[in-house]
């Protein structure tokens, strides 16, 4: 809920994000391409009775990867939830990690997981 005199952020995807690949799949959109226009945002904005501070649009660079950077993605998730599969069966979450830190003490996979990425 916005208060008076609140402030709200938000980053929007801007028009013609990835078109490119959504355009191969679907064929020609353009009047999709003017809906997230912030133009016409703005004016939405100031027509619910909002202040419009600031707008910028960028257009960030997406790369599509080859298809064998994909299945070596692919190939490296699977072998870590092979991995994570077989500590869960030998010793769960306290099971200790073969490598160890330059200290010589080595993380449980339960640090590995809550420090490394959200775990799901």
């Amino acid at each position: 809920m916005l208060w008076p005199g609140g402030t709200y952020f938000a980053q929007h995807v801007g028009p013609a994000t990835v078109f490119e690949l959504v355009e191969y799949f679907l064929g020609p959109q353009p009047q999709v391409r003017t809906r997230r226009h912030p133009d016409v945002e703005s004016a939405e904005a100031r027509a619910a009775g909002l202040e419009v501070v600031d707008v910028r649009l960028e257009r960030l660079r997406v790369e599509f990867l080859p298809p064998d950077r994909v299945t070596l993605w692919q190939d490296t998730v699977a072998g870590s939830r092979s991995l994570v599969a077989e500590a869960l069966a030998d010793g769960g979450l306290e099971r200790l990690a073969r490598r160890t830190w330059p200290d010589g003490r080595a993380p449980s996979l339960r640090w590995i997981r809550v420090h490394t990425h959200s775990g799901a």
